[in-house]
Formats: structure tokens, C-alpha cells, sequence
């Protein structure tokens, strides 16, 4: 009696251990890793084995019981009394819990213990990482393995869209197919295409033949002569290496870039970076042709400023402070000697006029004309070279948008008068003025001068030799609007383009066109 009570007393310790592993059990999630399935595999087992074991020494202290009970109260002799009943019955028990024990143990083991199971069950979640990356990706994923008789390489769906096409409107029953070609290399070395056949990759098994999955795709089209070119730039930069000095192919990855036409027409360049084995390699195909472009346009953006800084170092050897400054003291040397000749001429004409002849007198005096409008025009040259030198150097930072305007308030009319082509003073280039009453107004004097300077230029040219060409000038109030007009009368060839009709007058009068 003592022992029984020394064993229960032990035993009744266990079962509030099972419901606390079981409140616990249920509180907690299988998980969605491996990792975190196996961690939950060995609590759920563990819960198992305590709870079979409760139950396994509840059913013990029960038989223990009973078979007391039974040589207590029955008769000697009885047939329940017998010493073989509980020996039979002690030990079909204990092949009971062993069997139940040996359940629970080998269910551990294929779930947590065995290493082949176990990684069967990597593989698979493995698996299923791949078939994410492999349809979401939008970078391709190129697979090829090298063989005996042929090379075989796998392409993810993104090859298509890479390609400029919709991966749903191939001739496919799988919505998003990858491309599978078998090539061959030939004597030249060259890859010959055997098989191209659009694929599911998710069913993909060496032991069996899928053919509602696989679909062959005609030799001639996009997908398998761009996947020609890729897989074997790739394989000739793979047998290139020995012949670089990189006898282990395995040590780096390999960067591989190649161009190809789109299904549109564009030019595609790609990226492929290789993790590479001795027959096989892994290619990630990216398209850079943004990046490219990017690039293009920064080269040429820096071509560009390069040009525009070796222009505006040009410009400023040209229009440097010694030229403007030789400039500026030559037209102060014309007006002095402007000067002093009018006041040599008037005290000679007043000394020589009473002691020479009147025919002697003209010719003098038609030389000293002469001379005086000489300095006129070498004024008038050195004037026209400084405003050509600033209008250029102006003319060029507008180009490159970095000239500064400095407006100031000025009068129209009195600017484009004193452009120095003749607009307002000269009969060929009238100034007409609809508007009589033009406020000044704030604006950049030279910005101005050399707009109408270049439409000027313009009209002359392209314009009627020796023919008129007026500027008008119109203001409007209410809106508070300048607009000036520059106008020349026809060239050469008018009547010829009046004639080709109205649609081609109308493309050729456009205005800004020439």
C-alpha cells in the first residue's frame, strides 16, 4: 500500500505539466518556414510524449489497483485470482506502450530528426521561393547546362517582357511561360538551335512528360534567335577565359554585355552577370538601356559644356578687355583727330582763301572733305567691330542660357534708331509708327538691339535685292503688349512659289520657318 501511495503521489505531478504544454500548444502558430515548423514539431512532440506517458502510468497505478483489489477480496482459487492472469495482462500492456512510445518516436524522427526529410522539406520551401522570384522578377533568369551531345538553357517568363512582348498572348497554354531552347555547338563554334519550346517551369520533372505543358516555338521568331545570341555570347566568354590566364572559371563572377532589337524596333542593351561552373552557369540578364541612355546623355552633356567653356574661353580671348580697350581708344583717337582737323581746316581756310586762286581753293578744300569723311567712316568701321564683338559675345551666353538681363527704362524708337542699319533715318529701312503715343518701358537695350539686328539680317537676305524692309512698331494699351513687326518684300522665285498652290504657300509662309 505504501508503494502505491509513493507512486501516485509521484506520478500526479506529470499531468499538470500536460496541460500547461497544452494551453501552450495551442497558443502558438505552426509558422510558415521550415525553421520555425520544425521549432513547433519538437513542442508539439514533446506534448505527445508527456502526454502518453500520463497516460501509459494512469493505466499502470489502475492495473496495480485492480490486481490488489483482486487478491484482496476474491477467494483463493478463483479464476481472476490466478498469478498467470496478471503476468499476461502486465505484459500485453507493456507491448501496448511500447508500440505507442515506438509511434511517437519514429513520427519525431521522419519529422525533425532525419536529415533526409529534413532537407526534402528545405528543398521544397526552396522550392517555393524560386517560383516567386522566378515569376515576379523582373530581371531574367538564364539557366543553361552544357551536356555530351547539346546544350540546354531555361529562360524565366520576364525573357518576353525583356523582349517587348506580353508573355499572355503566346501561343501557350500556361499564362506566363518560360523558354526552353537545346542547342548545339557546331565546328565553327557557333550555336545551332535543335528545340525551342515554350515551358512551365513550375512542372518540371525528370520522370515526367508533361506534353499539354510544353508547347514548340517556330525557329525564326524573336524569343529564340535573341536567346541564340545570349546563351552564346555567354558560352564564347566562358571559353575565352583560359585563354586570358583565368583558368578557374568558377572564381568570379563574369559580366556580359549585349545589344539586340526589340520586337518595336528599339534598341535594347542588357547586362548579364554570370555565376559560372565548369558546364554550367546561372546568368542574371538586366536591361540597361535606361541607364545607357543616361549615360549617353551625360557624356554628351559634359561634351557639351566642355564645347561651351572652350567657346566662352574663345570668346573672351576675343572680346578680352585689350581688344574692347584697343577698340575704345581707336574711336577716341578718330574723334580728336576729328576735332583737330575741323579746327586745322577752319584757321587754313581762313588764311589760305584770301591768297589762293578759286580753283586751287576747291581742290583743297574737296581734299580736306575727303579726308574728314575718311575719319568718318574709320569711326564708323570701329564702332560697327566693338558692337559686333559685344553682340557676339551676348549672342552666345543667350545661346547657352546664361546671359543676365539688365533692363533699364528706355524709349523704343530712340533705340531702334540708333541700331546703327539705317532703321528710322534711311529711305530703304522705314520705321513706321502706328502707335503714336509708346510709352518707355523696361527692357534690355542690347537683348533688343540684337533681336532686331539678326531680323534685320534676315530680311535683307532673304528678302528682294535693294528692296525696302520696314519695321513696325505697335503698342497696345490695354493689354500693355510691344510687338515689333520686320518686313520685306518678296525675293527671288515668288511668283514660282504662289504658283505650287495653297497647301504649298501655307507650308512654305509659315511663320518661323525659312
Amino acid at each position: 500500500m505504501a508503494v502505491l501511495v509513493f507512486a501516485v503521489s509521484s506520478y500526479s505531478k506529470i499531468i499538470p505539466r500536460v496541460y500547461e504544454k497544452r494551453a501552450r500548444l495551442l497558443n502558438e502558430s505552426k509558422g510558415v518556414t521550415v525553421l520555425e515548423q520544425e521549432n513547433f514539431s519538437r513542442r508539439y512532440y514533446a506534448y505527445r510524449l508527456l502526454s502518453s506517458c500520463s497516460l501509459i502510468w494512469t493505466c499502470l497505478v489502475i492495473m496495480f489497483g485492480v490486481n490488489s483489489g483482486l487478491h484482496k477480496f476474491l477467494p483463493p482459487g478463483h479464476r481472476f485470482r490466478n498469478e498467470s492472469f496478471a503476468l499476461c495482462a502486465d505484459t500485453a500492456f507493456d507491448v501496448v506502450a511500447k508500440g505507442l512510445y515506438l509511434g511517437v518516436i519514429v513520427e519525431l524522427h521522419k519529422m525533425v530528426f532525419d536529415s533526409y526529410a529534413r532537407e526534402q522539406r528545405q528543398f521544397h520551401e526552396l522550392r517555393n521561393l524560386m517560383k516567386v522570384l522566378w515569376d515576379s522578377t523582373t530581371d531574367v533568369i538564364l539557366v543553361s547546362v552544357r551536356g555530351k551531345d547539346k546544350t540546354s538553357s531555361v529562360f524565366s517568363p520576364s525573357f518576353q517582357t525583356l523582349l517587348g512582348m506580353d508573355p499572355s498572348k503566346t501561343d501557350c497554354s500556361v499564362t506566363k511561360p518560360g523558354v526552353l531552347l537545346h542547342t548545339k555547338c557546331s565546328i565553327d563554334g557557333e550555336q545551332r538551335v535543335i528545340d525551342a519550346r515554350f515551358i512551365d517551369s513550375h512542372h518540371i520533372s525528370p520522370t515526367e512528360n508533361m506534353p499539354e505543358r510544353i508547347s514548340p516555338i517556330g525557329y525564326g521568331t524573336l524569343q529564340v534567335k535573341v536567346a541564340r545570341e545570349l546563351i552564346q555570347s555567354c558560352w564564347n566568354h566562358m571559353d575565352e577565359l583560359p585563354s586570358r590566364g583565368c583558368d578557374d572559371v568558377t572564381k568570379n563572377a563574369l559580366l556580359v554585355v549585349h545589344e539586340f532589337d526589340k520586337e518595336n524596333g528599339e534598341r535594347c542593351s542588357c547586362e548579364l552577370k554570370l555565376s559560372r561552373r565548369p558546364d554550367s552557369f546561372v546568368a542574371i540578364v538586366r536591361d540597361v538601356t535606361e541607364r545607357t541612355k543616361r549615360f549617353e546623355a551625360e557624356q554628351r552633356a559634359t561634351a557639351e559644356a566642355l564645347a561651351r567653356q572652350k567657346d566662352a574661353q574663345g570668346v573672351n580671348r576675343f572680346t578680352r578687355h585689350e581688344i574692347k580697350n584697343g577698340l575704345l581708344a581707336g574711336i577716341e583717337l578718330c574723334e580728336r583727330l576729328n576735332r583737330s582737323f575741323q579746327s586745322a581746316s577752319n584757321r587754313v581756310d581762313q588764311r589760305v582763301s584770301a591768297t589762293m586762286d578759286k580753283d586751287e581753293y576747291k581742290t583743297i578744300e574737296s581734299d580736306m572733305t575727303k579726308t574728314a569723311g575718311m575719319i568718318g567712316q574709320v569711326d564708323h568701321v570701329l564702332h560697327e567691330v566693338l558692337e559686333t564683338v559685344l553682340a557676339e559675345a551676348m549672342a552666345r551666353d543667350v545661346i547657352y542660357e546664361i546671359y543676365q538681363p539688365l533692363p533699364k527704362k528706355v524709349d523704343i524708337v530712340e533705340v531702334l534708331k540708333s541700331s546703327g542699319r539705317g532703321t528710322g533715318t534711311e529711305h530703304r529701312f522705314p520705321l513706321v509708327l502706328p502707335s503714336k503715343n509708346i510709352p518707355k518701358l523696361i527692357l534690355d537695350t542690347q537683348l533688343l538691339l540684337y533681336i532686331h539686328r539678326n531680323a534685320i539680317s534676315n530680311a535683307v537676305k532673304y528678302g528682294r535685292a535693294g528692296g525696302m524692309v520696314s519695321t513696325t512698331v505697335r503698342y497696345n494699351e490695354h493689354s500693355e503688349l510691344l510687338k515689333i513687326d520686320v518686313s520685306n518684300e518678296p525675293g527671288p522665285g515668288h511668283e514660282k512659289l504662289l504658283n505650287q498652290g495653297k497647301v504649298a504657300c501655307a507650308a512654305v509662309f509659315l511663320q518661323s520657318t525659312r
